[in-house]
């Protein structure tokens, strides 16, 4: 499959609000680009850049001077909305389903939720 064929694939998949890429191997990777890396949480809020392009979620933006993993500033004003969109039409198991907790939510909807979850220890 060409890389444009996967673009493709996976704006058909968005469409349908169904996440799930064909390879276990992709959809790993995607989890692992969606998640911040600072606080390995997934970024469901707004998300900052550093100057290099790497995606930082809005509260460790706050909280950091440098990014991670260039060491280059971050900027609070520098946005990814593509990421933000994407992440908001996708789904997520609440983070606390290993503790028992059935919900699967919108990447708008991840941060609410889990503020509040009963499970959430």
């Amino acid at each position: 499959m060409s890389g444009f064929d996967h673009i493709c694939l996976i704006f058909r998949t968005m469409e349908n609000k169904d996440w799930s890429l064909p390879e276990k191997s992709s959809a790993k990777r995607l989890k692992y680009l969606i998640q911040c890396p600072v606080c390995w949480e997934y970024m469901t809020d707004k998300i900052n850049l550093c100057v290099s392009g790497h995606s930082i979620c809005f509260s460790c933006t706050t909280r950091i001077t440098a990014c991670p993993l260039c060491r280059k500033q971050v900027s609070p004003w520098s946005r990814n909305y593509f990421a933000e969109g994407i992440i908001g039409e996708s789904t997520f198991s609440c983070k606390f389903s290993k503790n028992g907790c059935p919900a699967v939510l919108e990447g708008h909807e991840y941060n609410i939720h889990t503020k509040y979850c009963k499970f959430g220890q």
